[in-house]
């Protein structure tokens, strides 16, 4: 088997790559000319890269290799005041190009996205995954079986990154650092934090079982815990010792904000994965490896 992925320079593309390669898969990782890959990544042997510039090279790359699997992890979060089209070339874009190079090959191929669990009117994000998602569900449904489509619906994975936007990293850092006031929402809305080595068990158990997998499926991807934002702050104030001033109810909740977003993970269950690992563990070892690190 041979697998192609996007991202692989991202936080869960850098996890997910070494575990994957070391079941003796082939991989290929399709990058930016700009990305950098982690250490563990680079030390990996008989790796397939690109760093492609044009639409042309990719086409050309993934044609080339042909891969049997596509997991598709790159995404643009719209963190950094991006545009709708700067998102929707990375979100959308990206990935119609890739289904497209897969389509000139003709052969049954296999497509993994990393979607959102976020509704699509939260935010420009969710909107252009959700889009994505859309159209991948159309392709697969007119491929005459040749496009298998695995949509993994993805809650907020946390874990290792202390450098990323996500709000748990953000607020250690923010606690840590003893900002005089965080301002926070009222945080009474419910989330599911799932760990990131809890994603990356679940997408290579979906890789290892995918010939018992139905043509277009879609799979919750979450703890199935709903924690209420205002207790994990919290939380991370409390183990972080911290001296901030929880500010709750001074920012506006988003438009189209879920009261409550919990994942149903019992596909995933039923396929053999289970979440094992503790978040308030996870959060002190986020916690002290910030600590160590700073």
């Amino acid at each position: 088997m041979k697998i192609l992925f996007t991202g692989a320079s991202g936080r869960l593309g850098s996890r997910l790559v070494p575990a994957v390669h070391g079941l003796g898969i082939r991989c290929g990782l399709l990058l930016r000319p700009i990305s950098r890959l982690s250490d563990e990544v680079l030390a990996l042997n008989n790796l397939s890269i690109l760093r492609a510039s044009s639409e042309y090279e990719l086409i050309n790359f993934v044609k080339s290799f042909d891969p049997d699997v596509i997991v598709h992890t790159a995404c643009n979060y719209g963190l950094n005041g991006e545009s709708y089209e700067e998102i929707s070339s990375v979100n959308i874009d990206l990935g119609l190009t890739l289904i497209h190079s897969l389509s000139l090959i003709k052969a049954k191929k296999i497509f993994i996205n990393i979607n959102t669990a976020l509704p699509s009117d939260v935010s420009p994000y969710a909107k252009s995954k959700h889009c994505f998602s859309k159209v991948c569900e159309e392709f697969s449904e007119k491929s005459s079986g040749n496009f298998q489509y695995i949509d993994l619906i993805t809650h907020i994975i946390y874990g290792y990154s202390l450098t990323s936007k996500d709000f748990i990293s953000q607020t250690i850092n923010r606690c840590l650092d003893n900002v005089t006031d965080l301002k926070l929402t009222s945080g009474f809305q419910k989330r599911d934090f799932i760990h990131i080595d809890d994603v990356v068990k679940a997408i290579v158990l979906i890789i290892s079982k995918i010939g018992d997998i139905e043509q277009s499926v879609r799979y919750e991807l979450g703890s199935g815990i709903g924690r209420p934002i205002k207790e994990v702050v919290k939380l991370i104030h409390s183990l972080t010792n911290s001296q901030s001033n929880l500010c709750f109810g001074t920012l506006a909740y988003r438009i189209g904000e879920p009261v409550n977003l919990v994942a149903d993970n019992t596909k995933l269950r039923q396929l053999g994965w289970l979440p094992t690992t503790n978040f308030e563990e996870k959060i002190k070892e986020m916690i002290h490896g910030r600590i160590e690190n700073k």
